[in-house]
């Protein structure tokens, strides 16, 4: 018992070292600032929101050790929510879409590996 429970209490920590290192090395306050579309002091549009995600994310990506952090995070992320899904006794819709979510995750990180591959 007491083995199980290190076992996730390392998880847990390794977990949120990694979520540590990512936001410490990425200065939000600097990469987020937004600009409106218009210069009249309005509020922000949910399009610019929408036209800055793909730069900051190919910014924050140019590092090859960013994107295999990433790729370590979305394999633990899947993970659990398997662990979560099927250590319940009963599933109800949420978690089910939880589930089909990370089903179609996973369908969409192996087409674009053949893609890829070709």
């Amino acid at each position: 018992m007491s083995i199980i429970i290190k076992s996730k209490l390392l998880e847990k920590s390794l977990l949120l070292r990694i979520l540590n290192v990512i936001f410490n090395e990425f200065d939000f306050h600097r990469t987020l600032q937004l600009r409106a579309a218009q210069n009249n002091g309005g509020p922000r549009r949910l399009v610019d929101i929408i036209r800055i995600v793909p730069e900051i994310s190919r910014n924050y990506f140019k590092s090859p050790s960013r994107r295999a952090l990433f790729g370590v995070v979305c394999v633990l992320l899947t993970e659990y929510a398997t662990r979560f899904y099927y250590s319940r006794p009963k599933v109800t819709f949420p978690v089910a879409l939880l589930n089909n979510f990370k089903m179609g995750f996973t369908y969409g990180l192996f087409i674009d590996a053949f893609k890829l591959a070709s």
